[in-house]
């Protein structure tokens, strides 16, 4: 079996982290904080979009193959084929 490169590993590691957060979010909702699941919401937030950054850097430098799943990719970030 194959070991999960760094993006899968950082993956798996922030399901599991934000699964807990998203816990601790309900339980301070639950006891009477107003902005619990605001706060939350919010990490989450700037997590996707910490990951959408590199994400995007590898999608455009991809030019290997003109296929339309680069394409579609390609075109999420802004880069057309």
């Amino acid at each position: 079996m194959e070991r999960p490169d760094g993006d899968h590993a950082r993956g798996i590691l922030t399901a599991l982290a934000t699964g807990i957060t998203a816990a601790d979010a309900v339980h301070a909702d639950a006891a009477g904080n107003p902005r619990a699941l605001e706060t939350y919401a919010e990490r989450v937030r700037l997590i996707h979009s910490e990951y959408l950054r590199p994400r995007s850097i590898c999608y455009r430098g991809e030019q290997r193959w003109d296929t339309p799943f680069w394409a579609r990719r390609r075109a999420e970030t802004g880069t057309g084929i």
